[in-house]
């Protein structure tokens, strides 16, 4: 009987900031363990047995054993008012933000309560595996006491590149800081296979050229229309020898 080692998956990760390049790289989540888990002793006393702490948690050991983490590139802080504006400030070069209106996600939330923005991240992710990753927030590293969320999905890079994240926020009096470094999306490949990353820093116009391709070319559905297109012509490749 032979066994094969199963061959890695490659995400390539991409930015044209030198200083995002060089301070916040894509890392595995195993790099983003939380000071406050490392500090906590594996178990306390209770009378005459000991009781287990999350120290000894596989579900949050084994949770920083998959994926990777995208960290904060910047300091940067959101202030959020009761009347639904908002107002946001990065250490760095702010990418844009934007926000989606209610009607987009029906009654999921309601303007009266909570108020939505995106933002863009410096980094475009590609993996020429057809795979779905997982996208969600990092809770243990995100202390208590800071009212936001941040919606989980499933994303697949070798249809799409951008890696913008979503976040929703109580809609009241309150400023959020975010603190450079900092997990803001832990992102977990759903296979078994090990993942190797690499990150490349490119020039703003490659970059920009990289982007636009995920720029919307229809009103609707652009995503899967582009999907089912490039699996199509994919597809057609294989059949020829040559690649013509």
């Amino acid at each position: 009987m032979f066994f094969f080692k199963p061959k890695p998956i490659y995400i390539d990760c991409f930015t044209f900031d030198s200083a995002v390049y060089e301070y916040a790289p894509i890392a595995s989540a195993n790099n983003f363990i939380p000071n406050w888990w490392k500090e906590l002793p594996k178990g306390y006393q209770e009378g005459l047995h000991e009781i287990s702490t999350i120290k000894r948690c596989a579900g949050f050991i084994d949770l920083y054993s998959k994926g990777l983490m995208l960290p904060a590139w910047s300091d940067f802080a959101v202030e959020t008012f009761s009347n639904g504006n908002y107002l946001y400030d990065f250490a760095h070069q702010a990418f844009a933000v934007i926000n989606h209106p209610q009607k987009q996600v029906g009654t999921f939330y309601n303007d009266s309560d909570s108020l939505h923005i995106k933002i863009e991240t410096p980094w475009l992710f590609k993996c020429s595996t057809d795979i779905n990753w997982f996208y969600s927030q990092p809770v243990w590293n995100q202390l208590a006491g800071r009212d936001f969320c941040i919606p989980s999905g499933v994303v697949n890079y070798k249809y799409q590149n951008e890696t913008n994240l979503n976040i929703l926020f109580r809609r009241k009096d309150q400023t959020v800081n975010f603190k450079h470094g900092e997990p803001l999306a832990h992102i977990i490949p759903l296979t078994e296979r090990p993942f190797k990353i690499n990150n490349h820093l490119l020039d703003e116009a490659e970059y920009k050229k990289m982007k636009n391709k995920g720029h919307p070319t229809m009103f609707t559905n652009n995503y899967f229309k582009r999907k089912k297109i490039q699996q199509a012509k994919e597809a057609k490749e294989s059949k020829c020898p040559f690649n013509f």
